[in-house]
């Protein structure tokens, strides 16, 4: 029983992580020419070149980026008058 609770628990926490990384715009590439791993935790690219300054790597926008829906507001019916 423990470690169904602990399995659901790394499934629900995984998810959390996929969905938190098509949050962020830009990922940092390190290694050789920027093959390597991605990180996908910047919001804008000055944060991302701040990451790999001095480090190398590139940075590129998320490919799994998300962007927030806009949502309209909803007209209001004009009250009845009798």
């Amino acid at each position: 029983m423990r470690s169904m609770l602990i399995g659901v628990g790394l499934v629900v926490a995984m998810a959390a992580g996929a969905q938190a990384s098509s949050a962020a715009r830009w990922c940092s590439r390190d290694g050789v020419a920027g093959f390597g791993n991605w990180i996908c935790s910047y919001h804008t690219f000055q944060q991302c070149l701040a990451a790999v300054s001095g480090a190398g790597g590139t940075c590129e926008q998320n490919p799994n980026y998300v962007p927030a829906r806009q949502v309209k507001p909803r007209r209001q019916k004009p009250a009845r008058r009798y």
